[in-house]
């Protein structure tokens, strides 16, 4: 896994847009992927798509490495692609990776159309213990023809991070849990992370 310079974030909601502004803000080139237009329009006008307290100075601070698309196939440019779709609830308390599913497989299918390899997954959404392995990993397989931990990488990663203090919980986190399909995905991850937050230990 090379060193990650630039990043893709599918999802721009109150945690997706957070995340694309302090990361184009701590020196990533930056793009944002959401169906919504207008969300799209927003960002690329420097201004927040969500209320969320320090948005939009975030926004503002990296507003040169920030760029919004509804193209999916312009993530495949990306090193990585944070994933934080909506994961609702299922009646027998497990939740839903069908948005997940509908976000990951253009990109996958994008990729194998550009033949890139390398590309990290990041799942950032609540998921139900094993659909990473199961059913998101196998999906990506499949719609590439390529293997997990050889030719992609893929990480689970959810933020322990409540509404309203999105922004300092990312520069500032409790907790960061960082699962693994291989050692190299994992620690680039990492080392962005700690980029990102300044942790160095």
């Amino acid at each position: 896994m090379k060193e990650i310079k630039r990043v893709s974030v599918f999802g721009l909601g109150k945690l997706g847009a957070c995340i694309a502004a302090t990361m184009a803000q701590r020196g990533f080139a930056t793009l944002g992927v959401d169906i919504d237009p207008e969300k799209v329009q927003l960002v690329n006008k420097g201004r927040p798509p969500v209320e969320e307290p320090r948005l939009a100075e975030t926004i503002r601070d990296g507003q040169s490495r920030l760029r919004a698309t509804q193209e999916v196939a312009e993530a495949a440019k990306t090193d990585v692609s944070f994933f934080i779709p909506p994961s609702p609830s299922l009646p027998d308390g497990s939740f839903s990776s069908e948005y997940l599913l509908k976000a990951m497989h253009p990109l996958a299918a994008a990729l194998k159309a550009s033949g890139k390899r390398g590309h990290l997954f990041v799942c950032s959404s609540t998921t139900t213990p094993g659909a990473c392995e199961r059913i998101l990993i196998p999906m990506i397989e499949k719609a590439t023809g390529w293997k997990c931990g050889v030719d992609f990488g893929f990480c689970y990663n959810p933020e322990f991070i409540a509404l309203g203090n999105v922004i300092n919980g990312l520069l500032e986190p409790d907790i960061v849990l960082i699962g693994e399909s291989d050692v190299p995905s994992g620690t680039a991850l990492e080392n962005s992370t700690r980029f990102i937050t300044g942790i160095d230990r």
